[in-house]
């Protein structure tokens, strides 16, 4: 199996606004994105832009489904910001996409996907040839439902094997609602997947995390499970542990000490992060991700969250790799944790070099998993050496 190295163009277009008004944002992202039609436009918005109102604007004034979510932060032409929008059309020809919706993420029946799955052509789970449903599948999901495992490990059961990348979406930090976009609606909680097939232009997915193991592996003895709590490690509250060391007690429930730490969990032979969103009045910890008792984590911490990003920009260069789009979806965290470092501005400059669209999320997915503070994504067209066929 080798990857594929054919270059070929894919002319995107991508807008970015953070204009003070939703008029004005509204124009400079049709002004940058063009009237199409396109076979589908991502939008990641600021909810600080009224979502009932951005996205039937959008959708009027661009011939285009759109597909996107509200977010916690934007990625794109002036790197990591705030307070505004950025969107990318993808071009008419040899890329086609389907996009689905759901209402309800926390409480949907995962039988739906199998229709999803018959609208694609009936692209059977067990080892269909890429391409018969799709290449590449996008999945932006309520980032306060709780429930991406289930939702993102059945989609990736019925549409494999199709890559899958997304994420949680945002609120800018607020943690009161989220919301989804898929053509003219808008679905607060709701739940979209994009299906994409590139016309034989190579793509390869990415995962970036910067952080290192701190303890010896320890056990995870109480959990409330459904609301991804941890009560206990080794047999003490857990805030404990993560207090010595930062250094002493919480002194809040978004004590920046103990949220810089993250619980590290084995899974295949690779390690995936599970951060802190909160600390709770119990000494309970609560987390992006899923957790259960009895399993083995460390804790860890990143010293410097440019190096993944930094390595992936001197390796395209190395390799002479030239993206035509780099998809991003980076964890609120990794931007707490920039700023923490003062790297912020250093990351920003390091994803400038780069055809990005994106933005900071809730909870990042890649094929089977929702994990978290991690850059993942997919690098798209040019001469990105492909996914092995």
């Amino acid at each position: 199996m080798t990857p594929s190295t054919a270059h070929t163009s894919l002319p995107v277009r991508i807008a970015a606004t953070r204009a003070e008004t939703l008029d004005r944002a509204v124009g400079e992202l049709v002004d940058g994105l063009g009237a199409g039609p396109f076979p589908v436009v991502l939008l990641f918005s600021s909810p600080r832009y009224p979502p009932e109102d951005l996205v039937p604007r959008l959708a009027r004034a661009i011939d285009a489904p759109i597909a996107g979510c509200t977010s916690a932060g934007e990625i794109g032409p002036g790197g990591l910001v705030t307070g505004g929008a950025v969107a990318v059309a993808l071009p008419a020809g040899g890329v086609t996409a389907q996009v689905f919706a759901a209402e309800n993420a926390r409480h949907l029946d995962l039988g739906l996907f199998d229709g999803w799955r018959e609208q694609l052509g009936g692209a059977a789970p067990s080892g269909a040839a890429a391409g018969r449903g799709g290449d590449l599948g996008l999945v932006l999901a309520d980032g306060l439902c709780r429930r991406e495992e289930h939702l993102v490990a059945a989609l990736h059961d019925r549409f494999r094997p199709m890559r899958l990348v997304g994420a949680s979406a945002g609120d800018d930090s607020r943690y009161e609602q989220t919301v989804v976009f898929a053509g003219d609606r808008v679905l607060p909680g709701g739940l979209v997947f994009v299906a994409l097939e590139l016309g034989g232009i190579p793509f390869r997915t990415f995962r970036l995390q910067d952080i290192r193991p701190l303890t010896e592996p320890l056990v995870i003895t109480g959990a409330r499970v459904e609301e991804r709590q941890v009560v206990e490690i080794e047999g003490r509250p857990a805030a404990e542990v993560f207090a010595e060391l930062a250094g002493g007690p919480p002194e809040g429930p978004d004590d920046a000490r103990i949220r810089s730490f993250s619980l590290m969990v084995t899974i295949g032979g690779e390690e995936y992060i599970r951060s802190v969103r909160r600390v709770l009045d119990d000494g309970s910890l609560e987390l992006h991700s899923a957790i259960d008792e009895g399993v083995v984590v460390r804790i860890g911490r990143s010293d410097d969250t440019t190096v993944g990003l930094r390595r992936l920009v001197e390796s395209l260069e190395r390799n002479a790799e030239r993206p035509d789009l780099v998809l991003c979806f980076d964890c609120l965290h990794r931007r707490w944790e920039l700023e923490r470092q003062g790297r912020l501005d250093q990351a920003s400059e390091l994803l400038r070099a780069l055809p990005v669209v994106g933005f900071t999320t809730y909870g990042e997915i890649v094929d089977s998993l929702h994990v978290n503070q991690t850059l993942t994504g997919v690098l798209i067209g040019g001469s990105v050496r492909g996914e092995p066929a």
